[in-house]
């Protein structure tokens, strides 16, 4: 049962489905994960987002599609064992909400925030200033990705949703403004499966990757069965702590190019000097 107060809402406990735990080798995948260390695959992050941003909508409603941004931050894995539910507040002196997704151990697994209005959630003054120079020498910063063509369908909104527990109807149904919306973070998934134009080689670094952080603006809803084009390009690398990040920027535009959307996808690794 979902519980809003004045100040804080609490979604109810849940457990989310790892949908992409056939895909060998990722930190999805029980036998990958559990040899760098970890209990088991961990459910996909566009799965905990979709959670989160359950906050996001009780708070805002339908003005957020017209106009909203987030920022998530994947702090801890969540297995399909975990009993997990989205919690947003109230940031003091502003109009932005504090989002995070915890476990019944109080555990959080996601954090961030989210709000209205068009500024992008991050700094592009900080790209790589942060350790670039000494990680993944092959990956060069700027490196423009061709644009591709795509459309989602309801069916393919459906399963994200599903995974998350989300009963939106907006993703299944009619919305406010005609069809099925797109979930935002149904995005990701689009522009983490878009191909460099060359190889690249992820030097200095141990596999398997995992996504670290999410990040749109959205300025217009996106409509299921509706074409889009998605341009990509590495924004940031460096170093965090054990860790060695890498960023990637895409934008979505209509058919006239008008830009709809701006986000950010991040992966991290342990570097390869990194001790257990």
């Amino acid at each position: 049962m979902v519980q809003t107060t004045e100040h804080t809402y609490h979604g109810p406990w849940r457990r989310l489905v790892n949908s992409a735990a056939q895909t060998v080798g990722s930190i999805h995948d029980d036998e990958a994960a559990k040899k760098s260390g970890f209990e088991g695959g961990f459910v996909p992050g566009s799965t905990v987002g979709t959670l989160a941003l359950t906050s996001v909508f009780d708070r805002y409603g339908p003005r957020w599609m017209e106009g909203g941004w987030y920022s998530l931050t994947f702090v801890s894995p969540i297995y399909v064992h975990n009993d997990v539910r989205a919690v947003g507040e109230p940031v003091p002196g502003s109009d932005d909400l504090s989002v995070r997704v915890e476990t019944v151990e109080g555990r959080v697994c996601c954090s961030g925030r989210a709000g209205l209005g068009d500024s992008l959630p991050w700094d592009p003054a900080q790209d790589g200033g942060r350790g670039a120079e000494g990680v993944l020498p092959g990956v060069p910063l700027g490196l423009e990705y061709e644009e591709v063509e795509f459309t989602l369908t309801t069916d393919d909104l459906r399963v994200n949703a599903d995974a998350a527990g989300d009963d939106a109807p907006w993703y299944r149904e009619a919305s406010p403004w005609g069809g099925s919306v797109v979930a935002p973070e149904r995005l990701m998934v689009v522009a983490l499966r878009m191909r460099p134009p060359q190889p690249l080689p992820y030097e200095g670094v141990r596999q398997p990757g995992m996504w670290y952080k999410h990040e749109l603006r959205l300025r217009r809803p996106l409509l299921a069965g509706t074409a889009y084009r998605m341009g990509n390009r590495i924004a940031d690398k460096g170093r965090s702590g054990r860790t060695v990040f890498l960023t990637y920027e895409f934008t979505i535009k209509d058919a006239d190019g008008t830009e709809l959307a701006v986000g950010r996808h991040g992966v991290k690794w342990f570097g390869a000097d990194a001790t257990a």
